[in-house]
């Protein structure tokens, strides 16, 4: 991955959590992006605070811990 990103969003739903991690890409034209293309996604969920914050710690270090 040369340009692309690696981002995750957190989320609590019903009593879990929800942790989703994207790679991603941008498509160029005209040397503009005009879109990104996903690479890899990951979707985790956890039922409690802990476990969810240790996955995060792991990504911290990690980005591609979850690909």
């Amino acid at each position: 991955m040369r340009n692309g990103s690696i981002e995750a969003s957190l989320g609590y739903f019903r009593g879990s959590w929800n942790l989703t991690v994207t790679e991603s890409e941008p498509m160029v034209e005209k040397g503009s992006i005009v879109d990104y293309e996903t690479l890899n996604r990951a979707s985790l969920s956890f039922d409690d605070e802990g476990t969810m914050l240790d996955a995060i710690e792991q990504w911290v270090a990690d980005p591609k811990v979850f690909f």
